[in-house]
């Protein structure tokens, strides 16, 4: 389906009865990412899958600044969701911290998982990494920065799984690389800071991949220190998308803590 949210075309999927839970990709994936989860999560939960704006089928990232944390709410609004769980990944998991800050009424739960964090220290690995792709966009466009990516220290770990390595090349395909353009628009507007993240109030569970970049180990053991009541769960043997590369574990984990809200 498509939805009209903030004047862009939003694609999104939907299954199963129960409680919603609404599942936010990160950069350079779709609601394909979410596959193995709603495998499982749509035998007793709503779930609520999209493609935010400038990724999949939903628009392309327009020229003017805009807010991911508003085209949820927009979501929200269209579908008539009144509150749900939320589970984010990477940038999806700011998305989601900064909706639940905002809007707490609409937040039952969340899970975030190897989430980005406005400003946390950066480690240099993935400074280097985010000037490698925008220097790789300049020179040489989408072919480039899309090879730069897939052999890039972020993607290590998930890339030396040959099931994940197609699922991650799959949901490339046509992916909007003007993300990584020199003064794109990044769709987080005035993010949450470390401050004010004890003000969330939705129960929380952090989770990262233990061989994950040294940044988003470290934004998760923030999160889960700063959010009050947040538990923290590493991955062993997983990098950035735990999800993919264990995903039996990490939905043991997700269903667990979903199941101790009800």
């Amino acid at each position: 389906m498509f939805l009209n949210v903030n004047d862009a075309e939003i694609y999104a999927e939907e299954t199963g009865k129960g409680k919603t839970v609404v599942l936010i990709h990160g950069n350079g994936h779709n609601t394909t990412s979410w596959a193995y989860q709603i495998d499982v999560l749509r035998l007793g939960y709503h779930c609520f899958t999209y493609d935010i704006r400038g990724t999949g089928k939903s628009s392309s990232l327009p020229n003017l600044p805009f807010n991911h944390v508003s085209d949820l709410e927009g979501i929200f609004n269209a579908k008539g969701i009144m509150n749900a769980y939320l589970i984010g990944l990477s940038l999806g998991g700011l998305i989601a911290a900064n909706f639940a800050h905002h809007h707490p009424h609409r937040v039952d739960g969340m899970v975030l998982v190897s989430s980005d964090l406005a400003g946390a220290p950066v480690s240099s690995d993935y400074v280097r990494f985010l000037a490698s792709l925008k220097l790789a966009m300049r020179t040489g466009g989408p072919e480039k920065v899309a090879h730069r990516y897939l052999t890039s220290q972020l993607l290590k770990a998930p890339m030396s799984k040959p099931v994940v390595a197609a699922k991650i090349k799959a949901m490339l395909e046509g992916y909007m690389w003007e993300l990584f353009m020199e003064n794109a628009p990044t769709g987080i507007v005035k993010p949450i800071s470390r401050l004010e993240l004890p003000e969330i109030k939705a129960p929380t569970l952090v989770m990262y991949g233990e061989d994950d970049l040294e940044t988003f180990k470290s934004n998760a053991k923030i999160l889960a220190a700063t959010i009050p009541g947040a538990g923290l769960v590493s991955m062993k043997g997983c990098g950035h998308f735990p999800h993919l590369e264990e995903p039996d574990l990490f939905n043991s984990q997700i269903i667990q803590f979903f199941d101790s809200l009800r």
